[in-house]
C-alpha cells in the first residue's frame, strides 16, 4: 500500500509541478529598460555624491573660521559633560552603596542636566567645577559636628549634606 501512495503522490506533485510551469503569478514579465535609463543611473550617483562632498568643504575663509568655532564649542560642550560626569561619580563614591543616597544623588544630577540643556545653569555648574564651602572648614563648629557624627551616621549625613546644595 505505501509504494501505491507513493506513486499517487509522485504523480501529483508532477501534474502541480507543470501546472505551475503554465503561468506563476510571481513571475511577472521582466520591466523594458531603455538603454539610458540604465545609463543615466549610473551617471547621476557620481554627481549627487561629488555635490555631497563639496557641501563638506567650505568654501571662502570666513566659512572656515566658523566651522572651526563651531567645532571647538562642540568639543567644550563634551569636555563640560566629562567634567559634570565625573563630579557626579565622585559624589556617588561618596555614597558608599546606600540606595537611597544614590537614589537622591541621581535625581540632582537630572536637575542639573535639566538646567544646563535649558541654559538657565550657571557656569561654575556647566563646567562641571567643586562647588565652593561656604566658610572655612577647620574653623567652624558645623564641620566638627559633621566629622563627629559622620562617624557614626555615615551615609545618612551623606545624603542629607546632597540634599542641602542649592540649586539655582
Amino acid at each position: 500500500m505505501a509504494p501505491l501512495l507513493n506513486a499517487a503522490a509522485a504523480a501529483l506533485f508532477v501534474s502541480v509541478a507543470k501546472a505551475s510551469e503554465a503561468f506563476d503569478a510571481f513571475d511577472a514579465a521582466p520591466a523594458k529598460v531603455t538603454e539610458h535609463a540604465a545609463s543615466s543611473h549610473s551617471h547621476r550617483m557620481p554627481r549627487e555624491h561629488l555635490r555631497f562632498q563639496h557641501s563638506l568643504v567650505a568654501q571662502t575663509a570666513a566659512e572656515a573660521e566658523e566651522l572651526r568655532t563651531q567645532e571647538e564649542r562642540v568639543f567644550e560642550q563634551g569636555r563640560h559633560m566629562r567634567a559634570r560626569k565625573a563630579l557626579y561619580e565622585k559624589h556617588l563614591a561618596e555614597c558608599e552603596g546606600d540606595a537611597f543616597c544614590a537614589k537622591a544623588l541621581r535625581a540632582r544630577q537630572e536637575r542639573v542636566e535639566q538646567l544646563v540643556a535649558s541654559g538657565k545653569a550657571p557656569p561654575d555648574m556647566v563646567e562641571g567645577k567643586e562647588e565652593a564651602p561656604a566658610q572655612p572648614q577647620g574653623e567652624s563648629r558645623m564641620h566638627w559636628l559633621r566629622h563627629t557624627v559622620s562617624s557614626v551616621a555615615g551615609p545618612a549625613l551623606r545624603l542629607w549634606s546632597l540634599l542641602r546644595m542649592e540649586l539655582p
